[in-house]
């Protein structure tokens, strides 16, 4: 009787270990484990992201706002992992009013550059660190201001 006692008592616990073992297998599997890049998209005061979109062909959406107290002209942007940028991409003309939100890159005009300037691509899900650089004039005013923040995004 003991010896009936003993084996389901160990009969017990290997099957209890090897459920935990096959739920850890699953959790592992499907990349439970695995920390999750957070995607942000962060400026100074004044200005922050409403949204944005990676292509996996380097195109971007941006979706920006602003509270500067004067209605912005947004004349260039960037998106790039270079360390010194002297030119923007001087080809846009979005009007933001102030406290309001504007898509200054629409996912068809500007892709996302490498250290080197060279647009990038990315495989779905892998993600893409680098800075937003964009180029604006006070409307009121006429004065102009370059503004950079960061960006983490994943290629969608």
């Amino acid at each position: 009787m003991k010896a009936q006692s003993g084996v389901e008592y160990l009969a017990t616990y290997a099957f209890s270990i090897m459920l935990i073992i096959v739920i850890v297998a699953v959790l592992v599997a499907l990349s439970f484990f695995k920390p999750q890049t957070p995607v942000s998209c962060t400026f100074p005061a004044n200005f922050y992201c409403v949204g944005s979109k990676l292509l996996t062909t380097g195109y971007i959406t941006l979706d920006i706002a602003q509270k500067t107290n004067h209605q912005i002209i947004v004349m260039g942007f960037r998106c790039t992992q270079e360390t010194s940028v002297s030119i923007l991409n001087n080809t846009i003309n979005v009007t933001i009013a102030n406290n309001d939100h504007a898509i200054i890159a629409n996912g068809t005009n500007f892709q996302c550059l490498d250290s080197k300037g060279v647009a990038v691509t990315g495989t779905l899900g892998s993600t893409y660190k680098g800075k937003l650089y964009i180029y604006y004039i006070e409307d009121d005013t006429r004065v102009d201001h370059i503004v950079s923040g960061e960006i983490s995004v994943k290629y969608e």
